[in-house]
Order: structure tokens, then sequence, then C-alpha cells
């Protein structure tokens, strides 16, 4: 599965708001694994997202359930989603 592939399946399961763990590679070049979602009823009130920012279409803006904090990375440092 190529990395649009996997971000497409991703994008689809963010709107459903599943809970999806991915992983992916960090800039610096470390791998990361995260639960994400951009489900609102599984963020504390002041994380839900206060505006929405024009953005390059290709970065993914999720909510990280356990860091409790929202993160971004572009769809082709992706390397396996699963959803919970």
């Amino acid at each position: 599965m190529t990395t649009i592939e996997l971000a497409l399946d991703l994008r689809f399961f963010l709107s459903t708001g599943a809970v999806v763990t991915v992983k992916f590679k960090k800039r610096d070049g470390t791998i990361r694994t995260a639960e994400i979602t951009t489900n609102q009823t599984r963020m504390p009130e002041g994380k839900l997202p206060q505006y929405k920012r024009g953005s390059n279409p290709r970065i993914i803006n999720a909510f990280d359930i356990n860091k409790g904090d929202w993160i971004s990375f572009h769809e082709d440092q992706l390397i396996s989603i699963m959803e919970k």
C-alpha cells in the first residue's frame, strides 16, 4: 500500500470519528506511534479546535489522545495505520 493510499484510508477513518493508531517518521528521522482522532468528544474542552486554518492538503492534523495535544505530519511520512 502506498503512502497516498494509507493517507486516504486514514482520512476516511478520521472522518468517521474513529481513533486510529498511526506510525510515522518524524522530521528528525525517528519513528513515532500515536493514537489520533478528530472526534471532539475525545478531546478535553481546552483542546477543542478554535478555528480551521488553511493548510497544505497533504498535512494531516489530528488530536493525539496519549499526548493530549494536536499533532501534524505530512502524509508522505506515514508508515502504517490501524483503526482501533
